[in-house]
């Protein structure tokens, strides 16, 4: 529980348990020749770091991109001309950096006071990471520059990118399954300003796997741990993960979801 950056209001959240596993029968691991089970425990793990991904995911898109409720014009991060962009939610191009750039340095915090922002994050798609990519490693870009009578075309140093870097969110894909060319600035949280905050439990921030004690002994006392249960002669595995998430700062983001031009 702390105030938040924005409005002095409190945040709060508090941690969910997320577990999963799996049980198997004796015969099945002693006749597991291809090593189907060993890398089980591997797998569990995956999986709770897949649940981390997608809780967070969750909290800024839905199925038409930036999240409704959190990329609004009423908080200034929407890439559109509403919030101070040259168009309306323009495909990822350097020219559409650009406009996100304009729309998030243009925030300010409670006070009227500019919100300093130095490290910034890119998060794409699957389907715009070679894009984005390909914008990251250019040496020299080409722009247009409003003027005159006309405009100009320059070509520049690539400096938009500095202090940017590329996180690509395989999820963009499949929860903005109408806008999947949806993608998103986030200022550097270590600024005091994060957009969304996860929270994990003490001693919970990794996945932690257990197998079920065995039970079952020899007829001379001795624990077999190859037997498992007594009953079901079964092997049981779980993964458990325990953290919370949530919003906090729509000043800290913006997002486009890619239908302009």
């Amino acid at each position: 529980n702390r105030r938040s950056p924005t409005e002095d209001t409190p945040i709060t959240y508090g941690p969910s348990k997320y577990e999963a596993g799996g049980e198997f029968s004796w015969e099945a691991m002693l006749n597991d020749d291809l090593g189907i089970f060993n890398d089980f425990t591997q797998r569990l793990s995956t999986g709770a770091v897949r649940t981390v991904d997608r809780a967070v995911s969750d909290l800024y898109l839905d199925a038409n991109g930036p999240h409704a409720s959190f990329y609004t014009n009423a908080n200034l991060n929407k890439v559109n001309t509403a919030c101070g962009a040259a168009s309306n939610n323009p495909a990822l191009s350097v020219s559409g950096l650009g406009e996100a750039l304009t729309v998030l340095y243009g925030q300010v915090d409670g006070d009227g006071e500019p919100i300093i922002i130095d490290g910034l994050t890119l998060v794409v798609g699957t389907p715009l990471y070679v894009t984005a990519e390909n914008i990251m490693n250019a040496t020299l870009v080409d722009t247009t520059v409003n003027g005159g009578a006309t405009n100009s075309t320059i070509r520049v140093n690539n400096w938009i990118i500095q202090n940017m870097r590329v996180v690509r969110n395989p999820y963009i894909k499949t929860i903005c399954t109408n806008k999947p060319l949806s993608w998103f600035i986030f200022a550097e949280p270590s600024q005091g300003r994060p957009a969304l905050e996860i929270g994990f439990l003490a001693g919970f921030d990794t996945p932690q796997t257990y197998r079920k004690a065995p039970n079952t002994m020899t007829a001379s006392g001795t624990l077999d741990p190859t037997l498992g249960d007594f009953d079901s002669m079964s092997t049981e595995y779980k993964t458990l993960i325990v953290f919370g998430e949530t919003r906090i700062s729509p000043k800290s983001t913006v997002g486009s979801d890619g239908s302009g031009s």
